[in-house]
């Protein structure tokens, strides 16, 4: 039961990111996957990274500095 003191949730706006660009890592897990799902659905362009290649997502190691750098 959500808690009465505490404020609801804001969500955006359809296409309210529009223009907008993010990283995100960790996109093939669920937490991941669903925050560029949110992200990309509301008109943000989204890099997905991951340790893993899947879908749409850019296999990326975020502790390779040359990684991230290209």
């Amino acid at each position: 039961m959500p808690d009465p003191d505490l404020p609801e949730p804001a969500f955006p706006e359809p296409g309210s990111l529009a223009g907008t660009r993010a990283v995100v890592t960790g996109a093939a897990g669920g937490i991941g996957a669903a925050v560029t799902a949110l992200l990309r659905a509301h008109g943000s362009s989204v890099d997905a990274w991951d340790l893993v290649h899947d879908n749409g997502i850019r296999c990326v190691d975020v502790t390779d500095r040359q990684a991230v750098g290209d």
